[in-house]
């Protein structure tokens, strides 16, 4: 279990109420080293520490609270849980060691238990921080046991793009033909715009916490822009699926549909699977594996129907205690199986990203994503000199504030380049974006 900052205050300020007349008289030696190894953060060198002097003094309550509290930052859980309730065994009124059993509880697994300590902890009339931190840590528990859970984000976006219709970075291209003037409706088109997003997801727990919920999701989004006719995006997509929770792992099992538009008209539909796995081994590492098969349906040209099948992941570090310092690395290959030659193309991706905690609730963030692509065959006939083989390459970064828990806004740019052995799809994009997000709880 990681703690929230709330919490922690909470746990610091029941130690200054909790500290006065509970310990009994304590030995010096192990019990002074590992008092100092807990307060420099050396957990465990101090559970050591505390260990030695609970089997020179078996009944001092400050070697069992201090063994207690260096086991609990070790995760530890069993046996912070063995020297708490020593400690109540000792010295029942001490308040102290009944809220870190609490807390001991939850992260075992067991709210009922959780929620009975922290009641207790009530009962005793705790100065008013303390109270309000632990009603937070009962509302957390009784969110955790509800049988349906929903999540969601509403943003709207303002931006500057100055090829949104992925005009061709020159004027002319050179073919089998010779050197072509790009038509000028084709060339790169400057607008300014905005778009409305929404993500929802719900969960709905099948049996025991931490087991296998059923899970759905829905994504909406559509841009404007003067020229929405030529250039407007559409996407949505619903998802139905299992997901399997386990204290360092989750397991996805989705089915999903998606719909893609262009120009305020049908582009494609695709329906497929996507499972995935995500393991947290160590506190500051985790990474993600997923597969999607899908079908996809063009409505635009039949020969553009294909099989479109990618393996992904990512691998991601967090550095220090603020959550918001992490780097990422992204790694994927693809297929994209089309019915016609000039469509069907494979590659990969490699990414990477970086975000850094700021004060004032500011994250800065920052990307570098490679996409290649390789197509079997020419497209038009004549024309074009050789198969496309496209190398793309994006950059961007940001800056992120979470005003409130519900209110975030989002300042980002983003620049594209892609390559082509046929010029025609060569071209360069920069966007410029700012979003205001509304998050449901």
């Amino acid at each position: 279990m990681s703690d929230r900052p709330g919490i922690r205050v909470a746990v610091a300020l029941a130690a200054v109420w909790f500290s006065f007349g509970t310990a009994s008289p304590s030995p010096g030696g192990a019990l002074d080293d590992a008092q100092a190894a807990l307060g420099r953060g050396d957990a465990a060198a101090a559970y050591e520490g505390f260990m030695a002097a609970i089997r020179e003094r078996p009944d001092d309550v400050s070697a069992s609270l201090g063994a207690g509290l260096s086991a609990f930052a070790l995760r530890k859980y069993g046996h912070a849980q063995m020297a708490f309730e020593r400690v109540l065994a000792l010295q029942p009124g001490n308040q102290r060691a009944r809220l870190e059993l609490a807390r001991t509880y939850h992260a075992l697994g067991l709210p009922e238990l959780a929620r009975s300590e922290f009641e207790a902890v009530l009962r005793a009339g705790p100065p008013a921080p303390v109270e309000a931190n632990i009603r937070r840590f009962l509302a957390r528990i009784d969110a955790e046991e509800r049988r349906w859970g929903f999540t969601g984000e509403l943003r709207i976006t303002g931006f500057h793009d100055d090829n949104a219709n992925y005009g061709p970075s020159s004027v002319t291209v050179d073919t089998l033909l010779g050197t072509l003037q790009v038509a000028p409706e084709s060339e790169p088109l400057d607008v300014w715009g905005g778009s409305v997003a929404f993500i929802g997801s719900a969960l709905h727990d099948l049996g025991d916490r931490g087991g296998w919920f059923a899970t759905g999701g829905l994504s909406l989004y559509n841009s404007f822009t003067e020229h929405s006719d030529e250039v407007a995006v559409g996407y949505g997509r619903a998802t139905l699926g299992l997901r399997h929770v386990a204290p360092r792992r989750e397991i996805d099992l989705p089915v999903k549909v998606d719909y893609f538009g262009f120009g305020n008209e049908p582009l494609l539909w695709s329906g497929g699977v996507e499972p995935g796995l995500v393991w947290r081994p160590l506190e500051s590492w985790s990474g993600a594996l997923r597969v999607t098969a899908e079908f996809r349906d063009y409505d635009t040209d039949a020969g553009r129907d294909a099989g479109f099948y990618r393996a992904g992941g990512y691998l991601t570090h967090r550095p220090g205690r603020d959550p918001r310092h992490a780097v990422s690395l992204l790694a994927a290959t693809f297929l994209e199986d089309a019915d016609a030659d000039g469509y069907r193309n494979e590659g990969v991706e490699a990414g990477l990203l970086a975000e850094a905690g700021l004060p004032l609730r500011t994250s800065a963030y920052a990307f570098a994503v490679y996409r290649s692509a390789d197509y079997d065959g020419i497209l038009f006939e004549g024309i074009q000199p050789a198969p496309r083989d496209d190398d793309q390459w994006q950059f961007g970064g940001g800056l992120r504030t979470r005003w409130t828990s519900r209110w975030e806004t989002d300042l980002g740019y983003r620049h594209v380049r892609n390559e082509s052995t046929f010029s025609l799809y060569e071209y360069e994009r920069n966007v410029v974006s700012l979003g205001i997000s509304y998050f449901l709880q």
